[in-house]
């Protein structure tokens, strides 16, 4: 899966970003506030 489509479902699913780190963004699920970490490399 492209990352492009991954953020489109997790921002269908009520995440946002929470942060963003060197190689990676991270989001929060805004229901249970878990954290999700997605890498950004080429694909």
């Amino acid at each position: 899966m492209k990352r492009s489509e991954f953020l489109k479902h997790l921002n269908q699913n009520n995440c946002s970003l929470y942060r963003e780190g060197g190689k990676h963004s991270v989001y929060i699920n805004n229901t249970n506030y878990k954290r999700i970490t997605v890498p950004r490399h080429n694909e």
